[in-house]
């Protein structure tokens, strides 16, 4: 660990300490693992472009990734870009899941805090990714009582979908006057 405080983040110099330790002290062997986080990072940019706009454009942005050359040449490089990629990629890739439960929020917000160790300035994002995952915390749980309500209707033959609707209109409201509005009584 050290006694000094830390000059920049310090998640990249801990992994190379990692990989050099594991895979012995040669500049090659980083450059390899970079390279490979490359990679991930492109399928990554294809699963959360997939699921926002088709696999087409996920393929496009896959493709645009992995032929970018800057992405190219920082990969060949020992420097914490490499890394701060693969971590922003993998947090668009979780930030576009559609059902958000409270283990995918804990999986965005580590990802979200790796981020922050590695650097400093994505600190700045933390709130609107908060307030992100709260609100589809909160759909997440208005879709589940409505499809609950949904199957509900169908099983007894008849058409509850306005008791449904009703039904998570209340929820909601409550949720949102109990939570959302920030007055707790």
């Amino acid at each position: 660990m050290g006694t000094e405080p830390f000059y920049q983040a310090p998640l990249y110099p801990y992994v190379l300490a990692v990989c050099f330790k594991v895979l012995g002290e040669a500049v090659t062997s980083i450059r390899v693992v970079q390279t490979v986080w490359g990679a991930a990072a492109c399928g990554l940019i294809y699963f959360g472009t997939s699921r926002l706009f088709g696999r087409g454009a996920g393929m496009i942005a896959g493709m645009m990734l992995a032929l970018y050359t800057p992405a190219i040449f920082f990969d060949g490089i020992v420097q914490k870009s490499s890394l701060t990629c693969l971590l922003v990629c993998a947090l668009f890739a979780a930030v576009t899941r559609r059902n958000t439960n409270a283990l995918h929020a804990l999986i965005i917000g580590a990802i979200a805090g790796l981020l922050v160790i590695t650097r400093e300035n994505a600190m700045v994002w933390l709130p609107i990714l908060g307030a992100w995952v709260w609100t589809n915390c909160r759909l997440s749980i208005v879709e589940c009582e409505m499809r609950h309500e949904g199957k509900k209707a169908r099983r007894d033959g008849e058409n509850r979908g306005w008791v449904a609707i009703g039904h998570t209109s209340l929820v909601w409201g409550w949720c949102w006057g109990r939570w959302g509005c920030g007055m707790r009584r």
